[in-house]
């Protein structure tokens, strides 16, 4: 399931918003071991482009920042 978020957030990364609403959904649907998986991806991936966004989102699930 997590490739499939990829996917979408690759997609979706040129609109703040949208890939905002994508990372909200994906976060609640994976599970927690993708989760990880997840988030090191788009840190990796979108840290300069959506760091507002992925701090907003990993923040509010209560999932800390990886450094």
């Amino acid at each position: 399931m997590v490739e499939m978020y990829k996917y979408i957030l690759n997609k979706v990364s040129f609109d703040q918003q949208l890939f905002q609403k994508e990372l909200a959904k994906a976060v609640k649907r994976v599970n927690s071991e993708e989760l990880t998986s997840l988030k090191s991806w788009c840190l990796v991936t979108f840290d300069k482009q959506h760091e507002q966004a992925l701090n907003e989102i990993f923040d509010a699930n209560n999932i800390t920042r990886l450094n």
